[in-house]
């Protein structure tokens, strides 16, 4: 701590560094983490709700409710999305959007261009 200690230019050199380390840092996560969240195509489907659940979210002035359904896919699969209005009902067919990704994942949801054109 003999840096810091009554030495103002100590101090301001202190921060410099830690700055410098931080910018290293930070550049090396971007580094190996950019692909991960690279987006490689798309895809439009529908899907066939099975179920919806609702969900209430207490904050600290109001409550809200959000609802999410499992949605049976063309090729069979499951998979749980987030609803928005106008609220489908079970059995009805809902635009899905299919994003992939760089890493070989993907993500399913709700395509609100064509569940709500007016967006």
């Amino acid at each position: 701590m003999l840096l810091f200690h009554r030495n103002p230019a100590g101090y301001g050199i202190g921060v410099i560094l830690m700055m410098i380390i931080m910018g290293i840092m930070g550049y090396v996560f971007s580094i190996t983490h950019s692909d991960s969240f690279e987006v490689t195509g798309s895809e439009h489907t529908t899907g066939t709700v099975l179920s919806i659940r609702e969900h209430s979210l207490r904050g600290k002035l109001s409550d809200t409710t959000v609802y999410s359904a499992q949605v049976r896919l063309p090729d069979g699969k499951q998979v749980g999305i987030r609803l928005e209005p106008p609220y489908p009902k079970i059995g009805d067919s809902v635009p899905i959007k299919i994003t992939f990704f760089k890493d070989g994942s993907t993500v399913r949801s709700l395509d609100l261009q064509r569940h709500q054109p007016w967006r």
